[in-house]
């Protein structure tokens, strides 16, 4: 009940033919595995640059900036398409953090079967 009156009163963003160029970009930088992504928290930014540094591109609540080393431009945006990249990129990171800690957990656990096994063969039960 609760997700009909969300969908009632508060709609999903659809994106608008001058915001698609732009959303394309960020998918793109956002799909690629090499980007990196960068969140700044005391002026509330993301942004996003190709592996090659060739693009960057700012996301704040208020506007979209995209950059190259030759060209630059600004747009102004709804405030709800900022949150919908938000929630994506937050979304990405998210997923990306579960991964690392996964893999950190690991070889948490290979260092510490490792780590056992050399001890148990330094040891002998003579010397206990």
């Amino acid at each position: 009940m609760m997700n009909i009156l969300q969908k009632i009163f508060n709609p999903e963003h659809k994106i608008t033919e001058e915001e698609q160029p732009f959303y394309d970009i960020f998918i793109a930088l956002l799909l690629n595995p090499e980007s990196k992504i960068m969140y700044i928290p005391i002026s509330d930014k993301w942004i996003l640059i190709s592996k090659d540094e060739k693009f960057f591109f700012i996301l704040s609540a208020q506007y979209i900036k995209f950059t190259n080393h030759n060209y630059y431009t600004e747009k102004r945006i709804d405030p709800k398409f900022s949150q919908k990249l938000n929630r994506i990129l937050e979304q990405k990171v998210e997923k990306d953090r579960l991964k690392y800690e996964e893999e950190i957990s690991l070889n948490f656990q290979l260092l510490v079967n490792n780590a056992i096994k050399e001890l148990n063969n330094e040891n002998t039960s003579e010397d206990i």
